[in-house]
């Protein structure tokens, strides 16, 4: 009712008001309605479209940031891995070498200076009576495979050089090179067992691959050393070398039956979908000609672009209609569109350009959601314990098992490696390693069990 008497009102001071002066609305005293209310609504509604509009851009400006700022974190770890594999290549060389001490490059430079005086200058220095002589100046660089000459006699080593190694030790040919293990990695345990078993076909990572925060660099798998369980697992997965099975083979070999093209019209089924996509859009075949060649964003729409991807002729077809251009009105409607759409060069790849176009402002939308999860969920499985101790069970038992192969003493393994236990099978082919590891946990390692629970974000990313 208040609402009616202000409109009432309103009409009849400002539509039926004839004098020409500003309306009244006090003088005639009829407008008693309190207007605060509808004042303070449509304040509160100007305050929340602004705050609406700076919380966009607050959480616009925030993705930004958080882009830049994983940009900057992947950039560092690049920078981190190089510094890694540097002091790796610096330690193994000093392992190898040794330390080159300052002594002996001061004394070779100065020894280098001296000689290159002695061959510039016209006559040697003679020394002066009661000063002695100075030493010989030093043999010449040993040939390239052959060992060192001794020092002449009389003549100490220059001060902070060390003694001359012995022979067989540096300098003496065929000598082994011993790579050291970086980060204090230790020889891995080689084991030995009584039967053959079958192979886990694990992607075997090398010590000199890894960095310094590897997870690998860190896992112990021998905790999990027990007779009783490496006896289980040869008994479960003990293998009697036969003959291979051919069946991925003959899944590969499947034949591909191929489309049949007519040369002349179209398929019945083809040129039906495409008279139900027409009959959807009623508009002259030309129009629709124009719209795709000079990419009208203002009249195509995602589902059309898909519906004619979807239902458009193959180009071999399309070329074939367009030998009937003089016998335009005497063919089909979809015949007749396939004649039109087969003068535009690289129809099909332009649809797709087009396409991708309409869409990617939404995909680009739905793939940060997708980016932050992916993010949280390598937090996760960096930082589960749990998940780390099933890993270093399940290198436990592919050592154990690759014993004697070249996947044999691994220091660690690929993460896709995890894939490959459901496809390891037992002797008798009733269970695979993925049951009998999670057998294994249950009955013995309950807590490895757990790690489902540290990892919240995978699914959600695993599914992006």
């Amino acid at each position: 009712p208040q609402y009616f008497k202000i409109i009432e009102e309103c009409v009849s001071q400002i539509v039926l008001h004839r004098s020409g002066t500003d309306p009244d609305f006090s003088y005639r005293k009829r407008l008693d309605v309190d207007f605060t209310h509808l004042l303070e609504v449509c304040v509160d509604k100007a305050r929340i479209d602004e705050y609406e509009q700076s919380t966009s851009e607050l959480a616009q400006k925030f993705d930004e940031e958080f882009l830049s700022r994983q940009e900057a974190q992947a950039q560092l770890v690049k920078c981190e891995e190089k510094i890694a594999e540097l002091q790796a290549e610096l330690q193994a060389f000093r392992s190898q070498f040794g330390a080159v001490p300052v002594g002996l490059s001061s004394a070779h430079v100065g020894q280098t200076s001296s000689s290159s005086a002695f061959s510039s200058g016209p006559q040697p220095h003679v020394p002066a009576p009661g000063v002695p002589a100075p030493p010989p100046p030093p043999p010449p660089p040993p040939l390239p495979g052959c060992p060192a000459p001794p020092p002449p006699p009389g003549v100490p080593p220059p001060f902070g050089a060390p003694p001359p190694p012995p022979l067989g030790f540096g300098g003496a040919l065929g000598s082994p090179t011993h790579h050291a293990l970086p980060y204090g990695l230790r020889p891995k345990k080689e084991f030995k067992p009584e039967t053959s078993m079958k192979r886990l076909n694990w992607s075997k990572i090398r010590p000199q691959e890894m960095s310094e925060g590897c997870f690998w660099v860190l896992a112990d798998e021998n905790q999990y050393v027990k007779p009783e369980l490496l006896s289980r697992v040869a008994l479960t997965f003990c293998s009697q070398r036969t003959a291979k099975k051919e069946e991925e083979d003959l899944e590969d070999k499947k034949s591909i039956k191929k489309r049949i093209k007519e040369l002349k019209v179209l398929d019945p089924k083809i040129a039906q979908n495409l008279s139900i996509f027409l009959g959807s859009f009623r508009m002259p075949y030309q129009e629709i000609r124009r719209m795709i060649v000079e990419v009208d964003e203002e009249q195509l729409t995602e589902p059309m672009i898909q519906n004619l991807v979807k239902h458009l002729p193959e180009q071999e077809q399309l070329n074939a209609l367009a030998k009937y251009k003089n016998e335009y009105a005497n063919l089909s409607e979809p015949e007749q569109f396939g004649v039109v759409m087969s003068s535009v060069k690289r129809l099909r790849p332009r649809l797709s350009h087009i396409l991708f176009r309409l869409q990617f402002e939404e995909q680009v939308n739905n793939l940060r959601p997708d980016i932050l999860a992916v993010n949280a969920a390598c937090d996760e499985v960096r930082k589960s314990r749990s998940f780390g101790r099933l890993l270093e069970l399940v290198l436990l038992l592919g050592n154990y098992m690759n014993a004697g192969s070249r996947n044999a003493q691994s220091y660690g393994f690929d993460l896709s490696s995890l894939c490959k236990l459901k496809d390891t099978k037992s002797a008798d082919q009733k269970t695979t390693l993925l049951h009998f590891l999670a057998q294994v946990c249950e009955e013995e390692f309950p807590d490895v069990i757990k790690f489902v629970e540290d990892l919240e974000h995978v699914d959600r990313a695993s599914r992006g």
